[in-house]
């Protein structure tokens, strides 16, 4: 996937020392690469990312995608937010990277930017982002949004469950802080709005995507996330939020004060035993968009097809044969499409698959001194449903 090791590039971080490099970064780095070794995401991508933050999910990205790849990273927090680097400091630092090149950072509301950006994304990916949203309808209209931008949506978010005991703490205190802070619509605090992973799904699914993969997993060791929310939650500062937000609510208020008291046993208990907090599990998702549908995909099949018959040891004349048969069932394919028969996205497919065709006859004159007698465009589509190329200049030969 990358032939940096996370070391190498949790280096390329902004750290104030190598311990910090080791015992912080690095696995964080090693989450990433992990999730995006799942999610399947192939070197030369172009792919935008969601609340980029200070950018340890952008810099793995980099890495993964290589020199033909890009990553363009949007977050809408002012470049002073952030502990304890903040946004602008951390994506200054990573910019002037070996991989700087690779990133592009843009400082907007993440919606608005896909619906004005004129660039083309092959994957959206949203790792650890979502409960900082204000609400649920971020997310719902996020996703909509990007069903027709890109091909594939790539989420991680906590799982809300704890296989390992020790990811308790984390769990509960994710559960306080969303409680209390969805009272104060103005939170800047980590966790605003907390969804789970069947939360996501459901929202996905009306946005119009389509399921791909669910994986839960438990994160490495070195994850230390859930001791970061832990600490927040028994700082004096929230405790006072919980007074101030509930204000003279008494029942709403004891069972406030009653979570975060579960949160001071539950790390006593492990700390009696001599362990840790755990981070809690996490729930990794993929979705195929509206857009993975369009002939696009079918150009890039065809060319597989080509490319297989091409290595194959049968005679040249069947090798034509059967690539001409693959060319066909991919044109027939998009023209049973209605809805996408005027898209560009069309016409971009039967462009390429045309000059496929093209690239073959030239090769077939050369080897037989004739001409091949392979189906015209037209002959193919005598209903004349597949759109005309808007470059005629070329012309398939019959």
């Amino acid at each position: 996937m990358t032939s940096l090791t996370p070391r190498e590039i949790a280096s390329l971080y902004l750290h104030r020392s190598e311990g910090e490099v080791d015992r912080v970064l690095v696995p964080q780095i090693e989450h990433r690469l992990f999730l995006i070794d799942k999610w399947q995401i192939k070197p030369g991508e172009k792919v935008l990312e969601i609340g980029c933050g200070q950018g340890d999910c952008t810099i793995t990205l980099a890495a993964a995608l290589g020199e033909n790849g890009h990553v363009t990273a949007v977050d809408p927090a002012p470049l002073d937010y952030g502990a304890p680097y903040t946004l602008g400091q951390s994506q200054d630092h990573l910019k002037a990277s070996t991989l700087g090149s690779r990133i592009t950072f843009v400082k907007a509301d993440p919606t608005e930017f896909i619906r004005e950006t004129k660039e083309d994304f092959t994957t959206a990916v949203l790792t650890h982002c979502i409960w900082y949203f204000a609400s649920p309808s971020v997310l719902a209209e996020m996703l909509q949004a990007l069903s027709t931008r890109v091909q594939r949506i790539c989420i991680a978010e906590y799982n809300l469950t704890a296989s390992d005991p020790r990811g308790v703490p984390h769990l509960i205190s994710a559960l306080t802080q969303a409680t209390i802070e969805s009272r104060d619509p103005t939170s800047t605090a980590n966790i605003r709005t907390v969804l789970s992973p069947d939360a996501i799904n459901e929202l996905a699914i009306k946005a119009g995507l389509t399921l791909e993969s669910r994986l839960a997993f438990t994160p490495n060791e070195g994850m230390l996330d859930g001791g970061w929310e832990v600490d927040a939650a028994l700082d004096p500062g929230f405790l006072g939020r919980i007074h101030s937000l509930l204000g003279n609510d008494e029942r709403e208020k004891a069972v406030a004060i009653a979570m975060r008291d579960s949160i001071v046993i539950s790390k006593a208990a492990l700390t009696e035993k001599g362990q840790k907090v755990k981070t809690m599990d996490v729930c990794a998702l993929a979705y195929t968009t509206k857009k993975q549908s369009t002939p696009r995909a079918i150009s890039t099949w065809v060319d597989a097809e080509l490319d297989k018959e091409l290595d194959d040891d049968a005679p040249f004349e069947a090798r034509f044969f059967r690539s001409s048969q693959a060319l066909t069932a991919g044109l027939l394919v998009m023209r049973q499409m209605e809805d996408l028969k005027q898209s560009d996205a069309a016409i971009e497919a039967i462009q390429r698959s045309t000059e496929l065709m093209d690239e073959w006859a030239t090769v077939f004159r050369s080897q037989f001194g004739v001409e091949p007698k392979a189906r015209s465009i037209s002959a193919m589509n005598p209903q004349g449903t597949i759109p005309k190329r808007r470059n005629a200049a070329k012309q398939t030969p019959t």
